[in-house]
């Protein structure tokens, strides 16, 4: 759904008029429960572990380190890659290199060909690419890769803007964005209401995101000048 469709349909959903939910306000309940329910995706990821960071902008999202594998694949599109780190065999994280593999001057695969810890690190596509891949001895402590993402997705502002997650669950967005009007309005009976309908996606998120094949697509859209 795009912004028109959600604003829409909220709207319609609690029976109001853009005089008396504007788009000012209307957006900014939208792309609030956009950040967390992109964060509640992240969480639901079968393969990745996620917790938050002390930092408020910031979220770790942690996998364990295959040995002599290279790629590891992002869990979703809403998410910038802002540090990597993997943990040494004494189990202290250090910091991944980005390197752009356009300003690697040999064959990408010969290039950190040898196993080991790795140091650098490269986005393809939807994918962290590691140089070196990691040993056998990188692999032994569990958790061994740590990803920073920022928290904050690409909030929805132009009218035809979509969320990255996938269309069947971005009525969530709308349903929450209702529920809040209704908490302005005290009408709590129509909020409990339009919780559960949103509760009820999100049962269904849950699942899906737990269990999805790593051979589904996605999109991810890394912007370089974020990496640190």
């Amino acid at each position: 759904m795009q912004l028109s469709e959600l604003r829409k349909d909220c709207r319609f959903l609690v029976n109001t008029s853009t005089s008396e939910y504007g788009d000012d306000d209307l957006d900014r309940a939208i792309n609030k429960h956009y950040d967390q329910f992109v964060t509640f995706i992240w969480r639901n990821q079968a393969e990745w572990q996620f917790d938050d960071s002390n930092n408020d902008k910031l979220a770790v999202a942690r996998n364990n380190l295959i040995a002599d594998q290279r790629d590891y694949l992002l869990p979703t599109d809403a998410r910038e890659v802002r540090r990597i780190e993997v943990r040494d065999a004494n189990g202290n994280f250090r910091k991944v290199d980005l390197v752009h593999e356009a300003d690697v001057h040999q064959s990408l695969d010969e290039y950190y060909k040898e196993s080991g810890l790795p140091l650098q690190f490269a986005l393809r596509g939807r994918s962290v690419i590691l140089y070196p891949p990691p040993s056998e001895e990188a692999t032994t402590l569990v958790q061994g890769l740590q990803i920073y993402v920022s928290r904050s997705v690409t909030h929805l502002s132009a009218d035809g803007d979509e969320p990255g997650f996938d269309k069947e669950f971005h009525r969530v967005l709308s349903l929450k964005a209702a529920a809040d009007w209704c908490i302005s309005s005290e009408n709590f009976n129509k909020k409990e209401y339009l919780e559960r309908e949103a509760e009820k996606i999100m049962e269904s998120a849950r699942e899906f995101y737990a269990n999805r094949d790593k051979t589904t697509p996605h999109r991810m859209r890394p912007k370089t000048e974020h990496y640190a």
